[in-house]
């Protein structure tokens, strides 16, 4: 499994300015030149509460994910599901993984990461990430940072199925796996023909080998993508059975790692 360069991070972080707008569920935040918006869930009362980033796959920023924001909302979990493709210029159908600006994207997700810290009802020292597909990766990237504390990857990956290996050293997994400070929860389908379960195993082993606190769930025959949607006629690929269990596994992994 390839290898990259060492991740790194901006440090200190630069000063990022949030603003959220109640009445819409929207949170604007700027760094610099770079602006930011996303939506913003929240459970009732004054918190503090810990939180969690959403971070969307390839296709961009969808009512799955919009979805997922309101049902940890609903579990006590202020959630923040932000388009970090807007701030790269990037749209997903004209995604190209081999110029898509991948440590600009990082440090976009970090600068969602310090807005949630920042907000009155988020105690900041509960705050962790979950992604999908794509996304996946990119919040198990913010695992490597001392301030996230758990990260959830529902079938994590970037390379499609058969993965070229440019493609596998400018997402790598292993690097990410090796820097990895944050417990992580992988779920992901023995039946995935987007991102192998093989690529997935092999992350697995390089966190468990470096000693990192990681569990791997495979799901038999469940395929890429098998929480979005509601039903097969809304995507072949949806298992309920596993999007029950990907979600009872995930609140007791938050309850453990960030309550």
């Amino acid at each position: 499994m390839p290898t990259g360069a060492p991740l790194t991070w901006i440090v200190p972080s630069p000063l990022v300015t949030c603003t959220e707008d109640t009445a819409s569920g929207s949170l604007k935040y700027q760094s610099g030149v770079r602006s930011y918006s996303g939506n913003l869930f929240r459970p009732a009362g004054s918190g503090p509460f810990p939180a969690m980033l959403v971070v969307h796959s390839s296709i961009g920023l969808d009512p799955h994910e919009l979805a997922y924001g309101r049902w940890l909302a609903d579990n006590g979990y202020v959630a923040l599901a932000t388009d970090y493709f807007a701030p790269a210029g990037v749209t997903a159908a004209k995604l190209d993984l081999m110029t898509f600006p991948v440590e600009a994207v990082r440090e976009d997700l970090a600068r969602a990461i310090d807005c949630l810290r920042s907000l009155a009802y988020v105690d900041k020292t509960r705050v962790g990430a979950v992604g999908f597909s794509m996304g996946g990766y990119f919040a198990m990237a913010l695992g490597t940072r001392e301030d996230v504390r758990a990260v959830i990857g529902y079938y994590a990956g970037v390379c499609d199925s058969p993965p070229e290996e440019a493609c596998l050293a400018r997402y790598s997994m292993a690097t990410v796996a090796a820097q990895m400070r944050a417990p992580v929860l992988l779920l992901h389908g023995n039946a995935d023909g987007t991102v192998p379960i093989a690529f997935i195993k092999a992350t697995q082993d390089i966190l468990m080998a470096a000693g990192k606190n990681s569990q791997l769930v495979p799901y038999p025959g469940v395929r890429h993508g098998f929480d979005f949607g509601t039903s097969r006629a809304s995507n072949p690929n949806f298992d309920a059975q596993a999007t029950a269990d990907a979600q009872a596994r995930s609140l007791a992994f938050l309850k453990t790692n960030l309550r």
